[in-house]
């Protein structure tokens, strides 16, 4: 806008023109005047430095950080990997024979053992199974066949194909092949006795085409068939899962508390953790944590955890209950590790500030052996965790404490930026935090890339706000700074349509942690007052 005693001026220069009007005069009149305009305003607050879904507020308004994650998570595919495995049935003909339609060359009942390697199942539900029928046909007849899984059932209904081949030869054989999907299938594998266990039961019938008069087969003619079963991950599994050690890790898992602080330090004193560690799985489970590592892949540093309460000690966990309720099906026990600062170094792991953690571990699954009677189970969707439940009262010590936000340039009140001469750029804070800050202002291009920057040190200063004697924010502390800009300078901010904000932070001079409140921001625009220069033609 145009300020007003510019406004009278301009007025006065304007009347006196009129008067003037009717000599000829080749000048052409000009003159200056300011414009204010808005460029940015916004605010950081508590949410910029955690992310706010994870801040709960306290009856004093205070906060406190409550963060949930799975640390550790052990697959129970690991419990049940089944091999791929074939069976294949063949008839060759000993001598040239006739055959007649409807005789019969393969009938063949079979168990294919799966070889499991101590661990015995007596019932599986199929998540993924593929059984793989070949079918060769060396014999000059159409060859019909079924195939069946009757320990195989959907709906009660056990697993049956009937198809056929058609005639071949020893040079050029038929060939059928098809792969059947057992998704979903109960599967019971205790064999033709009901007594075995890593069974599954096959038949195969094979017999000339009713619909010819009679074959002749000459010596060798032949027919072959092969099932495999590949792929095969149970979705339930119901048995004894044997008495095993598995190593889990080195791994790492993703630690998102801090991701929206860019560097510097931060001190926590006061941490609690909890954690829970989960089985879901139908077996009696011995733990051992190896190694929880908070790591900051930003700054490079690793942080061991030390805790005589939870590393390199073997803690056991009772097995889970099976409900039979399908959408709650696993009722896990939990067994619970309490972590402070009395017997860990669980606030200089937090205080990393990481954004990964690493662990390794040690599940010895069934350690007193077969005690449930063939009993255990587990679903594929279910294992054994590590939960991680962190509860931080917000109160902090900051060093050189990085926030960063992207914002848009508001430039509609920069018009005709050729005609501009100079100007100034004033930023006005109103800081609530009990923090000093510096603060920058890059002009990014299209590509988000920094093609200048506003400020210049020591001109970036904001005071903190004034705490109490309670260490408590009593009153907010405003800051104004100038900032003189050159017509090259004004014309890139022109042209460019965003600014990122980078606001560097300190603890104000105090040596003990200050606690912070849900109401703390700092608030800040940035305004550029703008010289112009405006002419007229006769």
């Amino acid at each position: 806008m145009i300020k007003p005693v510019l406004k009278s001026a301009l007025f006065l220069f304007l009347a006196a023109l009129s008067f003037t009007s009717c000599r000829k005069d080749s000048s052409q009149p000009s003159w200056d005047v300011d414009i204010l305009a808005p460029l940015i305003k916004s605010s950081l607050s508590i949410n910029d430095l955690i992310t706010d879904s994870l801040l709960v507020s306290n009856p004093d308004s205070s906060i406190k950080i409550v963060y949930n994650s799975d640390l550790i998570n052990f697959s129970s595919d690991t419990l049940a990997q089944v091999p791929d495995t074939a069976v294949s049935f063949s008839f060759v003909t000993p001598i040239p024979y006739s055959y007649s339609p409807g005789d019969v060359l393969i009938n063949k009942t079979s168990e294919i053992d799966f070889d499991l390697s101590g661990i015995e199942l007596k019932k599986a539900i199929i998540k993924t199974e593929f059984i793989k029928l070949h079918v060769e046909n060396r014999m000059d007849s159409t060859i019909v066949f079924e195939y069946k899984i009757p320990c195989a059932t959907l709906n009660s209904i056990p697993f049956s194909l009937f198809d056929s081949v058609p005639g071949g030869s020893n040079l050029t054989p038929a060939i059928y092949d098809t792969i059947i999907d057992l998704k979903g299938y109960t599967v019971d594998l205790t064999g033709l006795t009901g007594t075995k266990y890593n069974i599954v039961t096959t038949q195969v019938k094979a017999y000339i085409s009713k619909a010819v008069d009679y074959v002749a087969v000459a010596l060798d003619d032949s027919l072959f068939i092969t099932n495999s079963a590949y792929s095969i991950k149970p979705g339930y599994a119901r048995g004894y899962l044997g008495q095993t050690v598995v190593n889990v890790g080195p791994e790492q898992s993703d630690f998102t508390l801090f991701k929206n602080i860019k560097s510097g330090t931060l001190s926590l004193p006061n941490v609690n953790l909890k954690l829970d560690l989960e089985n879901s799985i139908g077996v009696d489970a011995r733990l051992k944590i190896n190694k929880i590592t908070s790591m900051n892949t930003r700054t490079g540093t690793n942080i061991d955890l030390i805790s005589s309460a939870a590393i390199n000690k073997s803690i056991n966990i009772n097995r889970a209950v099976e409900t039979g309720i399908a959408a709650t099906p696993v009722i896990p026990t939990i067994q619970t590790i309490l972590l402070n600062n009395g017997n860990s170094n669980i606030s200089s792991l937090v205080s990393n500030m990481p954004d990964k953690i690493g662990y390794s571990m040690q599940v010895n699954i069934n350690p007193l052996g077969n005690i449930s009677g063939s009993n255990d189970f587990v679903f594929s969707d279910y294992g054994i965790k590590a939960k991680m439940n962190i509860e931080i009262p917000l109160s902090v010590l900051a060093t050189s404490l990085i926030l960063s936000d992207t914002l848009l340039l508001d430039l509609g009140s920069i018009r005709e930026h050729e005609k501009i001469n100079n100007g100034n750029l004033y930023l006005y804070a109103v800081n609530g935090l009990p923090f000093d800050a510096a603060i920058q202002i890059y002009l990014l291009d299209n590509t988000l890339s920094k093609t200048d920057s506003l400020l210049v040190p020591p001109n970036n200063s904001i005071a903190s706000a004034l705490l109490g004697t309670n260490l408590k924010v009593s009153q907010a502390v405003n800051t104004k700074l100038t900032i003189p800009v050159t017509k090259e300078k004004i014309d890139k901010l022109v042209h460019s349509k965003k600014a990122l904000v980078v606001a560097r932070f300190n603890t104000a001079n105090q040596p003990n942690p200050i606690s912070l409140y849900n109401h703390y921001k700092l608030d800040f625009k940035l305004i550029a007052d703008i010289n112009y220069s405006f002419s007229t033609k006769k």
